[in-house]
């Protein structure tokens, strides 16, 4: 009887210490898969802090123009201004320092210019446009406000440097059905009545949404990119673009 009462109490003890062990196992498997977890968020973290953006953006773009020089002792025309078709195509590397703020930069390709009617007599007598490709250097600083993980709003603040590739300007008179294309650019023919560089500053808003984003945007150029004329010291042009673009982050 004794000898059963003893072996009884010794079952009992090894099972509770084979319980007591068995708890501290899962226990150490717990905290694993914990720090298992935390190393998996400061990854997925580490690897949304640089993320790869690409944006295609289609608007409208205007230049300001100041003091142009006229012809001596012909009529001022009648200018009916308008706004030229442009797009863009923005290549950016975009650092996002903590849920609220952001920065990225890279490369922009995109159309300038302008478009304009002369009017003669109170009819549309010659068109006048201005296309400029640029190759732009922008940098976006952005303010970030998160609805939730897969919706947020932004706003950005964007200077810029750009360098005009090319500058084509077309004059179509409507009366002798006669077009002329020039490049602004060409020294060969003394035509070169652009600058070269601008830099401006542009702001835009939008949204994000998972990594899709849509911005609504301006830019203002605040060079002038007439060439000086000594007969003309005043004459200006700065270009203005209006956009609207989609993108992806990945």
């Amino acid at each position: 009887m004794k000898k059963s009462i003893i072996s009884f109490l010794i079952a009992l003890l090894s099972m509770g210490y084979f319980t007591e062990l068995k708890a501290q196992a899962e226990e150490v498997d717990v905290d694993i898969m914990i720090e298992d977890c935390k190393s998996c968020e400061d990854d997925n973290k580490g690897k949304d802090k640089v993320q790869l953006r690409l944006d295609y953006g289609m608007g409208l773009a205007k230049e300001l123009v100041l003091n142009a020089p006229v012809m001596i002792g012909a009529p001022e025309p009648e200018i009916n201004d308008k706004l030229l078709k442009v797009s863009k195509f923005d290549f950016l590397l975009q650092y996002n320092v903590n849920d609220y703020f952001y920065f990225a930069s890279g490369l922009s390709f995109r159309n300038t210019g302008s478009e304009a009617m002369l009017r003669e007599d109170g009819k549309d007598s010659e068109l006048l446009q201005t296309v400029n490709e640029q190759l732009a250097v922008p940098l976006n600083l952005g303010f970030r406000f998160k609805l939730n993980n897969n919706f947020s709003f932004n706003a950005e603040l964007v200077p810029f440097v750009a360098y005009t590739l090319s500058s084509k300007s077309m004059e179509k008179d409507l009366n002798m059905k006669r077009t002329i294309m020039y490049d602004n650019l060409d020294r060969a023919f003394d035509s070169d009545e652009r600058q070269l560089f601008d830099a401006g500053v542009g702001a835009a808003i939008g949204c994000d949404w998972r990594a899709i984003t849509f911005r609504l945007g301006a830019d203002f150029g605040l060079l002038n990119q007439a060439k000086p004329q000594e007969a003309n010291k005043d004459y200006s042009i700065k270009g203005q673009q209006y956009y609207f673009s989609i993108g992806f982050l990945l």
